[in-house]
This record gives C-alpha cells, sequence and structure tokens, in this order.
C-alpha cells in the first residue's frame, strides 16, 4: 500500500485514543516501511526493477525479509508496546504504537504481491495477494477507497480530503500502464526509488498530521451532537443559578462548585462553546449596566476550562 493510505491508517487509530499524540501515531503506522528504507540502502534487502518500468508490476520487492515478515513485525510491536507500556508508563499509546506497526503488514497483504515472507529465513511460500502484479488498477481503487474511508471515521475536514485524494491520484500512472509517469525512469535506480518513496514518507506523515489538526464540525457525528444539546439543555436550565452566583445575590462567601451546579455527569468540554457564549453576554450587559462585569465574565469561562489529559 501507498505512503498516503498508510498515512490515513493512523485517522482511524487517533480517533480511537484521541489522548495520544498524533506525531507517535504517525510514526508508528510507516515505521515498518522506514526500516525498509534503511536496510534498502545499506544493501541488507534488495529491491529490483525490470528493463522497462510502466507500473508497479515492474517493481520487485524480491528480498525484505526483516522489514517485511510477519513474525519481525509483530515481533516489534510487541517491543515498542512493552518499552512504552512499561518504561514510559502509557498504556493507551502503546496500544496505538503497536497496533500502528502491525497495520503496516496487514495492509501491504491486501495488495502486494506475494513477496511478505513468514519469518526471516523461512523456505516456505510467501505471502499476499498479488493485485499489484495481476490488477494493479483494482488495487487502486481498493486503497483509494481504503483512504476515503479512514477520513471518514476520523470526521475530517474536506482539505484533509482533498490531500488523500490528491496523493492517491497524483500515483495513478504507477497502476495504469498506459499512463507515463514518474516511474519509467525508475528502471535500473533501485536507490532512486527507496529514496523517492523516502519522500513520500516523510511528505504524506507532515500532511495528514498538519491536516488532522482541523475537524470539519458539519461532519461530526450524530451521537456528540445529542450529547451536547442535552449538556446545553441542562445548562440552560441551571443558568439561573450561575447567574446568581455571579452576581452575589443568593451566596455569601461561596466559590463557584461544578458539582453543586451542574451535578454529576456533565462533560464540561461540550460546554465551553455555551460558557464563551454566556461570557460575551456577561460582557454585553457589563456594558449596558455601566458595571464592569468582565472578571466575572473571565471567572465562569476559567470555570468551564480544564486541561486534556495524556493517556
Amino acid at each position: 500500500m501507498f505512503a498516503i493510505n498508510h498515512a490515513a491508517t493512523a485517522l482511524v487509530l487517533k480517533r480511537r485514543y484521541p489522548t495520544v499524540r498524533m506525531a507517535f501515531i504517525l510514526l508508528a503506522v510507516q515505521a515498518v516501511e522506514l526500516l525498509w528504507v534503511a536496510l534498502n540502502l545499506i544493501g541488507v534487502e534488495t529491491t529490483t526493477t525490470d528493463a522497462t518500468v510502466r507500473s508497479v508490476q515492474n517493481i520487485h520487492l524480491v528480498h525484505m525479509p526483516w522489514s517485511h515478515s510477519i513474525a519481525t513485525t509483530l515481533a516489534f510491536a510487541v517491543v515498542a508496546w512493552t518499552l512504552i507500556r512499561f518504561a514510559l508508563g502509557k498504556p493507551k499509546t502503546a496500544i496505538a504504537v503497536a497496533l500502528g506497526i502491525a497495520s503496516h503488514l496487514l495492509l501491504d497483504l491486501v495488495t502486494h504481491s506475494p513477496d511478505i515472507a513468514i519469518a526471516p529465513g523461512l523456505g516456505v511460500q510467501k505471502l499476499g495477494t498479488g493485485f499489484y502484479s495481476s490488477v494493479p488498477f483494482l488495487a487502486f481503487l481498493l486503497e483509494l477507497g481504503f483512504g476515503i474511508v479512514c477520513w471518514r471515521i476520523y470526521r475530517g475536514s474536506r482539505w484533509l480530503l482533498f490531500a488523500i485524494i490528491g496523493f492517491n491520484v497524483a500515483n495513478l500512472s504507477m497502476f495504469l500502464p498506459q499512463l507515463v509517469g514518474i516511474e519509467a525512469a525508475l528502471a535500473g535506480q533501485p536507490t532512486t526509488l527507496t529514496l523517492i518513496i523516502l519522500v513520500q514518507i516523510v511528505v504524506t506523515l507532515a500532511m495528514v498530521g498538519w491536516l488532522s489538526r482541523r475537524r470539519d464540525l458539519r461532519c461530526a457525528p450524530k451521537p456528540l451532537f445529542k450529547e451536547s444539546q442535552h449538556a446545553v439543555e441542562r445548562l440552560l436550565g441551571r443558568m439561573p443559578v450561575v447567574v446568581d452566583e455571579l452576581l452575589g445575590e443568593n451566596t455569601v462567601g461561596h466559590s463557584l462548585d461544578s458539582r453543586r451546579i451542574f451535578g454529576p455527569g456533565v462533560d464540561l468540554d461540550s460546554l465551553e462553546p455555551v460558557a464563551k457564549l454566556s461570557t460575551q453576554c456577561l460582557e454585553t450587559r457589563a456594558g449596558a449596566d455601566g458595571v464592569g462585569r468582565k472578571p466575572e465574565a473571565e471567572h465562569l469561562h476559567t470555570f468551564f476550562a480544564h486541561p486534556s489529559l495524556d493517556d
């Protein structure tokens, strides 16, 4: 599977583990490929091409038992999980990174020619569906569809969707021999091919990481809308109490207490937009009444804010 769709896998993992840093997940989903690049550049693993390269059918990953074998990838994932879980004390990050590492080989099995070994030195039939060598355009459609599904699960912005589609389309000549692209210059140039793939990895990881920071609220899942709606309704029902607290009409010497005002089970993150609206209302009222209410307004906004936790 090409670099952009491995990078898109990180979106699914980030959706599942939102407190894990995106950078860790992005590096995990391409850790296997980065190892492949390094081993090819130093001559431990081997990639060859035909005399003429017109598509991915003419590129052969003839020897990559260390970076792309089932045994080494699983071992890599287990080691990463162990170190992050016990040395760093981050259980969720450990799971996300381990899944990211394992996902790379799983996706390659879906599209690659039979070039993935079970274990180094094991002389048995290698694995792979053979789509790259037999029906490359079907592999292209699978990869494009997979990238779009990852974006949909993540509920990313339109720019992120355009990037995923755009990078896939940019690789179209690798799947259609009738189209002439950069691959025509790669015949007999395995090192150049490896470096181009490295550039693709870096660019797609950076692009997905940057564009994933923006979310399209119109694509947000319906359950989140319902949860926010219920939270707002509960807030509005208790707004008089909040106003009394701010104006000091019903309390003497008592600070705002989120448990007393809102009760248990309210997600304060979902109330922050309402807090901002309330802040604006109080500031407007202060200007109309000639009374300085800005400190109380700032206090209301601070009351809703609380730090998010990593792991």
